[in-house]
């Protein structure tokens, strides 16, 4: 294995409810009496653009926003929302380890269906962005699950080389299992398909579990191909 994709929310950083805050405080600005029903009707349109949408746009996800709360908010009210989840990131001195460890073994990218200048200034927050490779955001990438957002990757190591880590199902894991990468899955859930962590602390033990896993495979392939040619 030669590089790791990551997703972010609920894979690196949790996504705390209090990072929902942004929303309204973004509303604020434009909005009196602001409402947490509001605040919904925004996540509502922010979650149908992302599955409805091929393209990820500034002016793409305001209208979705607006569609859905039936407001006439201006472009700048995006601006806001990014500049205030620049903050949300925690600073974990074991993730930093975590991470700093792994990019000594592998080159590490986060692919993201964010904006990638928010998804770059949350890594930096958390003390992580200067070990990874590469940052890609909806807005310069596709969306997932397309295959194609993760090609930027795997285009240079090929996918026999990559492997994904991430919360969604749907998103981060399926796609890349059909690709051929190896997968896995951030989850309280039992899978007998794909290799499950609970925590993001627990990837170091893991991915040492399918190097080795991978060494057995190739010297029984090995033992196998001496013992075709002694028999011929």
């Amino acid at each position: 294995m030669k590089a790791i994709i990551f997703d972010l929310d609920d894979t690196l950083i949790d996504w705390i409810y209090e990072y929902n805050d942004t929303l309204y405080m973004a509303l604020q600005d434009y909005v009196s009496n602001v409402s947490f029903e509001m605040v919904d009707k925004v996540n509502l349109g922010i979650s149908k653009y992302d599955k409805e949408e091929d393209n990820f746009t500034k002016e793409g996800l305001l209208k979705y926003i607006n569609k859905y709360t039936n407001l006439d908010l201006p472009l700048e009210y995006i601006d806001k929302i990014e500049k205030y989840q620049f903050e949300c990131a925690d600073y974990d001195e074991d993730r930093i380890d975590l991470i700093k460890y792994l990019s000594k073994k592998y080159d590490l990218y986060l692919i993201s269906n964010w904006f990638t200048s928010t998804q770059t200034m949350r890594l930096k927050k958390a003390g992580i962005l200067e070990y990874f490779k590469g940052v890609y955001g909806a807005d310069i990438n596709p969306f997932k699950p397309k295959k194609e957002a993760f090609k930027v990757v795997y285009d240079k190591y090929g996918v026999e080389n990559c492997i994904s880590v991430g919360d969604s199902l749907t998103n981060d894991i399926e796609p890349c299992y059909e690709l051929g990468m190896k997968v896995i899955w951030k989850t309280n859930e039992h899978s007998d398909k794909y290799t499950t962590i609970k925590d993001i602390k627990e990837l170091r033990n893991i991915l040492w579990d399918i190097l080795k896993r991978l060494v057995i495979i190739f010297f029984l392939k090995k033992l196998v191909i001496i013992e075709n040619y002694m028999i011929v």
